[in-house]
């Protein structure tokens, strides 16, 4: 992180309550931990920024929180979120200042000035099945969510978003067209259609997306398993035991 040492590891904990930060040096054999910050606020996920050094909290009370100082002082900066229960935020790394944030309702806004204000990514409601995602579903549930933003960090314009019970999505132009990544999927699988949970993973060389899925064809036989999709096609493979 800018403003700590090369030789110190920070690990930031989201909790329903605030968020801390755990610090330690390359060895890991003690750590300290700071917090909690944001009282109050039900933080999803947090984010850290390299090329400003901000640190980015997305909450399901107030949307989106900066700090400047690495999380000794946060400011509210949700100008321009409609919609404020917040998920995930992506850091673009191809483009200084340009974030995202995936939220309730299956929304997904852009800020092209760290933060300072959002705008609706609208061309996600021409996406492909856009319209089978419905409002929201299951109360004390995640519902209808973009819970999950990936960057390609080789190719500029690519990433990823992952909608709660819809899959995972591709965009290869900075958001103005959205691909589906479903092919190759077990017949009547629903793990990128209702009724799913799908997460991903990948670090700063996002060579594949993993999706855990869930899929009920009968009331007595619940069938689980996990997905993993390559970033260079449409395609996915199911890697689920076989049972």
């Amino acid at each position: 992180m800018k403003g700590l040492s090369h030789k110190r590891v920070v690990i930031g904990v989201a909790t329903v309550d605030g968020c801390y930060f755990l610090e330690s040096d390359v060895g890991r054999g003690e750590w300290v931990r700071r917090g909690p910050y944001l009282s109050g606020e039900s933080v999803n996920s947090l984010r850290y920024d390299v090329h400003s050094g901000s640190l980015y909290a997305a909450t399901l009370t107030e949307g989106v929180f900066v700090s400047r100082d690495l999380g000794g002082a946060w400011k509210l900066s949700s100008r321009g979120l409609h919609v404020r229960k917040a998920w995930t935020i992506g850091v673009d790394p191809h483009k200084e200042g340009r974030l995202y944030v995936g939220t309730q309702y299956g929304h997904l806004f852009r800020s092209d000035d760290s933060g300072a204000s959002w705008v609706e990514v609208t061309s996600l409601y021409d996406a492909p099945h856009r319209m089978e995602w419905g409002v929201d579903w299951g109360m004390g549930t995640l519902g209808l969510a973009i819970h999950t933003v990936k960057f390609d960090h080789e190719r500029e314009g690519r990433f990823y978003i992952i909608a709660s019970g819809n899959g995972v999505y591709r965009t290869d132009d900075d958001g103005e067209s959205w691909k589906p990544l479903r092919s190759g999927l077990l017949e009547g699988c629903q793990a990128f259609n209702q009724r799913s949970q799908a997460g991903a993973g990948g670090g700063e060389s996002l060579k594949h997306i993993y999706a855990p899925f869930t899929n009920a064809p009968t009331k007595s036989r619940c069938l689980v398993g996990i997905l993993r999709g390559y970033i260079s096609r449409t395609t996915a493979e199911s890697i689920a035991l076989r049972t």
